[in-house]
């Protein structure tokens, strides 16, 4: 009887799901694979495959909601149940590199650099959202160019507030932006 292994991804998926790779032995024996209680199919575009030398699994892990923390696998060969393996789920933070910027009075644009920012579904002023058309994503996600409106007209202006948030509605750290007298 071959001893059958299987070892959780290190990665973390997100809450949209994806493909998980487990790293084990003997994974060609396996007869069946679930996730929670759910039988999935094996091979297709949407089922679980080992890989030749029976050394990967590759199982596809379906959409989940921003709250959940892990998913749980289990694998079966025709001689043994594995006890269930967790694959993480984490949301992950947006978080912006950019240092405080300065726009002339009449308004201007930012650039916003950082990490996961491919998930970004708005951008606020001081906690008020921006149309949709005042900022737009780099196609490599890697930059955000927001176009801020003309100062307030009050006497003075404290420092503004923008920030990130995306799909699953965690918040990005803040960047400040002041504008020039005007």
């Amino acid at each position: 009887m071959p001893k059958v292994t299987l070892k959780a991804p290190k990665a973390a998926l997100t809450p949209d799901g994806g493909a998980a790779v487990f790293t084990g032995t003997n994974l060609l024996e396996l007869t069946e694979v679930r996730i929670g209680e759910t039988v999935i199919a094996e091979g297709g575009t949407s089922g679980w495959a080992s890989n030749a030398a029976g050394t990967a699994l590759t199982v596809p892990i379906p959409t989940q909601t921003a709250g959940t923390k892990s998913v749980a696998v289990t694998v079966r060969s025709d001689y043994i149940e594995l006890r269930p393996v967790a694959v993480k789920i984490a949301v992950p933070k947006p978080r912006i590199a950019t240092a405080a910027k300065t726009v002339p009075a009449a308004g201007g644009t930012v650039e916003l650099t950082g990490t996961n920012l491919s998930t970004v579904s708005s951008v606020s002023l001081n906690g008020t959202p921006l149309a949709t058309s005042a900022w737009t994503r780099a196609t490599d996600n890697a930059k955000i160019t927001v176009t801020l409106p003309a100062r307030p007209s009050s006497a003075r202006v404290p420092a503004q507030t923008l920030l990130v948030t995306n799909k699953w509605d965690v918040k990005s750290n803040a960047v400040k932006v002041s504008y020039l007298a005007g």
